[in-house]
């Protein structure tokens, strides 16, 4: 597995082999190789849920070690709990083999974790007590790993080498290529998010769900990138030489923190999640004065639920006697050491006590209908299935329709073309369905049948351009009717509008009001005749008097 990492790391070239001497010396081979084997293996992706600061849950040698042919593997490791002062630890699993990763559910009532009881590493469940182990997939000789919760307790997010024989194709001699998948709570419907020959793992939801971070190699070197919880939209955060992993989301969503190899050893940083901005390293282990400090380091950052405090694994001697850490946020000051102990302790996640509920993801709004000629909201024609809106109307309610909102934002006569032109969003639940399209114009009367369909926004749309007579579009003008038929789901949807094949161009100089009247200036072409509408929409503002 070592092997295949550190060639998917590189892309061919042999980065990740030079920095071995200059981390740790050239004698300390066995070191390198588990710190490796724990970076890019089999780390955690914990859950940073907004909230105040409880316990953390971590991976430590509480057994007795055992013999082991791979000297890169922790061969006994469990789960523990502590309090962030290092007080009240209690160990939650007792095996032979490892037990790791741990991470909190949003409520603190469970803890999903790794563990090769079974023989293999698989995803686990547990209350946070230690109590009612689950084991939630059966994957076999694959690997299951970095397990995350979503802000809502319902998924979990993991990355697996289970596809990696299929993994876009063709793998490369040695790859290791993890791709990422999402669950129910219970283990049902697992579904993969990502599809190709590198390595994409340790995936994390933001604290609203709206993204989900992860590490990648695919452009070569391990950077931080983000994307949507169905897998789409991937976009790249970091851009540094050597390695940058691990991500995890501050409370609020607006900040990541990571370990990254761009200042010579491995350190912790913290950047804008949207990557502007430069990033701030937090620790420096060839400064500390705890140790030895020749070839220290830190790495699997997680942040505090209060946002205030980033805990880490840190070692300032060899690599296999960690201990979990926590500093400052902001610029990594006041240290603190939460456990003592022989051996490795880490890859912690912290418990978020009372939680605010998750809030919800931003939806765009749908675009405003034309300034000149708003659309007018017409009955369903009568040969249309009655709408049934329920009980009081209330939403949800058997029978209950939901409405289409459907908007005009572009209605146009194309001269030249001799075409009808017509753009108009409309909510998603109406995709699919049919419009009947009526258009008048020159004395006639020519109907269309167009479909919604999908625009990859909030919103669907109907789009659509159709010849007109040559009489039409001499004409330049006519009036367009859109019906929407409905479903059984769906509301029928009417808007009547005039398309033209030139915009009134209108330009408002000045809009002001004065002494409750309101008064506007402005220009608009010739061609524009008519009335001009103006909405004006006020806002209430509380003024605070300023203090003494």
């Amino acid at each position: 597995m070592l092997a295949g990492a550190l060639a998917a790391q590189d892309g061919g070239c042999s980065r990740a082999r030079r920095f071995r001497g200059a981390l740790l010396g050239g004698g300390a081979l066995v070191a390198v190789a588990l710190l490796f084997g724990l970076t890019l293996g089999g780390t955690p992706a914990q859950a940073t849920f907004p909230g105040e600061n409880g316990r953390l849950a971590c991976e430590g040698q509480r057994g007795p070690a055992l013999p082991d042919p791979n000297p890169t593997n922790l061969s006994r490791t469990e789960v523990f709990t502590v309090n962030p002062d290092g007080t009240g630890e209690t160990v939650l699993t007792n095996n032979t083999v490892r037990d790791g990763d741990p991470s909190f559910s949003p409520d603190g009532a469970n803890i999903a974790f790794e563990s090769f009881r079974d023989g293999f590493s698989e995803a686990y469940r547990i209350g946070s007590d230690g109590s009612n182990p689950v084991r939630l997939t059966t994957s076999g000789a694959n690997e299951d790993r970095s397990t995350n919760w979503s802000p809502d307790g319902t998924k979990i997010v993991f990355h697996s080498t289970r596809d990696a024989a299929t993994s876009g194709g063709n793998v490369p001699p040695g790859a290791n290529p993890f791709e990422i998948y999402i669950m129910n709570a219970d283990g049902s419907d697992q579904v993969r998010l990502t599809d190709n020959i590198f390595q994409d793992s340790f995936p994390q939801f933001s604290p609203d769900g709206s993204r989900i971070a992860f590490t990648t190699n695919r452009d070569g070197d391990f950077e931080i990138y983000t994307m949507n919880p169905d897998g789409t939209d991937p976009r790249r955060v970091t851009t540094s030489l050597g390695e940058d992993a691990h991500p995890t989301w501050s409370p609020d969503g607006t900040q990541l923190t990571f370990h990254s190899r761009r200042a010579g050893g491995i350190e912790i940083f913290r950047q804008n999640a949207d990557g502007s901005g430069e990033a701030t390293q937090l620790t420096d282990a060839t400064r500390e004065t705890d140790g030895t400090a020749e070839g220290g380091f830190s790495f699997f950052p997680v942040w505090s639920p209060d946002g205030t405090r980033i805990a880490f694994n840190g070692a300032t001697t060899a690599v296999p006697d960690t201990e979990v850490n926590h500093v400052n946020a902001v610029d990594g000051s006041d240290r603190v050491r939460v456990t003592n102990s022989p051996g490795f302790d880490g890859r912690c996640d912290w418990e978020a006590v009372n939680p605010p509920p998750p809030p919800e993801p931003p939806v765009p709004p749908a675009p405003p209908a034309p300034p000149d000629q708003p659309p007018v909201q017409q009955p369903a024609p009568p040969d249309q299935p009655p709408v049934s809106p329920g009980p009081c109307g209330t939403p949800g309610a058997a029978g209950y329709l939901n409405p289409a909102k459907m908007r005009v934002s572009r209605a146009r006569v194309l001269r030249e073309d001799r075409r009808l032109d017509v753009l108009a969003p409309i909510t998603s639940r109406a995709r699919g369905g049919a419009v009947d399209v009526l258009f008048q114009a020159d004395g006639r009367n020519d109907t269309f049948d167009v479909e919604v369909t999908e625009a990859g926004t909030e919103l669907d749309e109907i789009r659509f351009l159709e010849p007109i007579t040559e009489g039409q579009a001499e004409l330049g003008t006519g009036i367009v009717n859109l019906n929407y038929l409905g479903d059984e789901d769906t509301r029928p949807e009417f808007v009547r509008l005039r398309a033209a094949s030139q915009r009134a161009e209108l330009d408002v100089e000045e809009i002001s009001l004065l002494g409750g009247l309101l008064s506007a200036q402005g220009s608009v072409t010739s061609r524009a005749e008519g009335i001009v509408r103006f909405a004006l929409l006020l806002r209430r503002s509380r003024r605070v008097a300023p203090g003494p």
